[in-house]
């Protein structure tokens, strides 16, 4: 058979270097040791299970939250259009011109306001997006108002709030990895030898 090294403190109890080899193999410590592993082991698993489902639980709720509150806001913005445009004064005025005014009004809340004709080409739209037509649904929540044959869309930026809810999962992420460890070393050194 051939020889194999193994830990002296093994060989000085009088375990066969099969049985120590075995042992060495399987990962079992002495009994203290075993101890201390085991019970910062199972304490460190559940913290990470503790601090994984409130992450998710966190992150689910921020991120419905974002939709709920853009949702809102696009409703709240078509909700006071279509009230302007029930208004006779509409009437009186260029529509382009509505537009632009009722644009600036909106840009308050976050929106923006673009006009389209009836084929569908953008006549009014803000300055810094006037090329972003069409809105991809990744970077944009909106809503159509349909108007005697135009229509008017409210588009809110999301491309920006997804970067914020990412930046904040990492934050979140990177905190609950802190967390572990320091639960993680708490335990092992609570326990003891």
């Amino acid at each position: 058979r051939p020889r194999t090294e193994i830990d002296s403190n093994r060989a000085r109890r009088g375990l066969p270097p099969e049985r120590a080899m075995k042992e060495l193999h399987l990962g079992r410590l002495s009994p203290k040791r075993s101890m201390r592993a085991r019970m910062t082991l199972a304490f460190t698993l559940s913290i990470a299970l503790l601090m994984l489902a409130a992450d998710s639980a966190l992150i689910a709720y921020s991120r419905h939250s974002a939709r709920k509150n853009a949702e809102r806001l696009l409703l709240q913005g078509a909700a006071e259009m279509q009230q302007e445009l029930v208004e006779p004064t509409i009437k009186k005025r260029p529509l382009a011109q509505f537009a632009h005014e009722e644009g600036s009004e909106l840009r308050a809340l976050g929106l923006n306001l673009f006009l389209l004709d009836a084929r569908g080409r953008v006549v009014v739209a803000p300055k810094r997006f006037a090329a972003a037509w069409p809105l991809s649904e990744k970077k944009w929540r909106t809503q159509h108002i349909p108007w005697r044959g135009r229509s008017f869309v409210l588009a809110l930026p999301w491309e920006r709030r997804i970067r914020d809810l990412n930046a904040f999962a990492f934050a979140l992420a990177g905190l609950s990895i802190l967390i572990i460890a320091a639960c993680a070393l708490g335990s092992w050194l609570l326990v003891g030898k």
